[in-house]
């Protein structure tokens, strides 16, 4: 496996593109604008994208998406965001930006495995950012969208939000994980799962 790793959209959220190098196929995951961008990286590095994987639903995580599925590039959300880019729950307009609203093509489901682009993809249902967050872990290496940060959390003030809920995710399913991983956040600088384990601030310990 191999991430190439760039800013996209209004609020510069991450975008992943994941592939197998002895293929040469791969994802994009969380593709929150820069739809040219998107293509040109794909494109340079010779890499046929199979699917978009969002993390959540809203806006600055799947700005490029319909684009995206023009292109025959299938987008996958889990069950309880599927609703979220058809409509005001993506919260472009209550941030002013404009989005073109799509439908998702396929629903996940906690703990569920996807093979895409030779590639093994394991889905864990993270609630707290929204009630769909889910995280992605690819070999190893965890794409944990808005529920876990570099020494932060993901926001719980939007609709859907739930603090409790986040800490719950973050503790029992991300931190309960064994050993260690890379961790590629939707937002600012990389980690790993051992030093959030160890410092992250704003997970509360029962």
């Amino acid at each position: 496996m191999q991430v190439i790793s760039f800013k996209t959209g209004p609020v510069s959220a991450n975008t992943y593109i994941v592939y197998n190098p002895a293929v040469m196929e791969g994802v994009v995951i969380d593709p929150g604008g820069g739809y040219k961008r998107i293509k040109q990286e794909a494109a340079q590095a010779g890499i046929a994208l199979k699917a978009q994987l969002l993390t959540h639903g809203h806006f600055d995580h799947c700005g490029a998406s319909a684009m995206l599925q023009k292109d025959g590039i299938p987008a996958y959300i889990h069950e309880k965001d599927f609703d979220k880019p058809m409509g005001s729950g993506c919260l472009a307009e209550s941030f002013g930006i404009p989005f073109d609203h799509f439908t998702p093509d396929c629903k996940v489901r906690d703990v569920e495995v996807l093979h895409i682009a030779s590639l093994e993809i394991k889905v864990l249902h993270t609630p707290g950012h929204t009630s769909g967050s889910v995280c992605y872990i690819i070999e190893d290496a965890i794409f944990s969208g808005d529920t876990l940060f570099n020494m932060s959390v993901g926001r719980t003030d939007f609709p859907e939000g739930d603090f409790k809920a986040l800490n719950k995710s973050i503790r029992d399913k991300l931190f309960a994980l064994e050993g260690d991983y890379a961790l590629y956040p939707g937002h600012d600088e990389f980690s790993t799962l051992s030093y959030e384990r160890k410092y992250n601030p704003m997970v509360e310990w029962e």
